[in-house]
């Protein structure tokens, strides 16, 4: 069985960031993101079954994380570590008969870990860069039709940009 997610796709969303400290903070706030999913599955008489899923979640993240004093002339570094919740808002089956994948969780947990760089571009204005990689905790198949025998987390690297005010 052979299950991909390949390609570039934003995430879109606010975050809110609640202060413990000059340096330290609780992330949280809601973001979108659609996930295309192909399912190719050779059966025992040698028959290729291939399905096509489209699904999207609403992300919420609950994560804490710790800046730097600055580094250079307003430039700071930021860890963050936490878990994001994905709730499952639509799902889309373009499949051939027999349907591989019969009902999604409707919320799954992944682990997120991230650094970047953030920079002062005003009073209240800050512009941050950064990479983050999050891996999925819990299984994303609530039910498929070969046994449930399908394990699916999420896997992936993003490129964070963001505008903070």
């Amino acid at each position: 069985m052979d299950v991909s997610s390949h390609g570039i796709r934003p995430v879109f969303g606010l975050s809110i960031d609640i202060p413990l400290g000059q340096t330290y903070f609780i992330g949280t706030g809601a973001g979108y993101i659609s996930t295309p999913l192909t399912v190719t599955y050779l059966s025992d008489n040698s028959m290729e079954i291939t399905n096509k899923y489209k699904l999207q979640h609403i992300q919420i993240p609950l994560t804490f994380r710790m800046l730097t004093d600055e580094i250079a002339i307003d430039k700071r570094i930021y860890v963050q570590i936490g878990s994001l919740m994905e709730v499952l808002v639509y799902s889309d089956d373009t499949y051939s008969k027999p349907a591989l994948i019969e009902r999604f969780n409707p919320v799954t947990f992944t682990f997120y870990c991230g650094a970047g760089v953030e920079f002062q571009m005003g009073t209240r204005t800050i512009l941050t860069a950064g990479l983050s990689y999050n891996r999925g905790i819990s299984n994303m198949i609530s039910e498929d039709n070969i046994g449930n025998s399908i394990l699916l987390k999420k896997d992936m690297f993003s490129l964070d940009i963001g505008i903070r005010f």
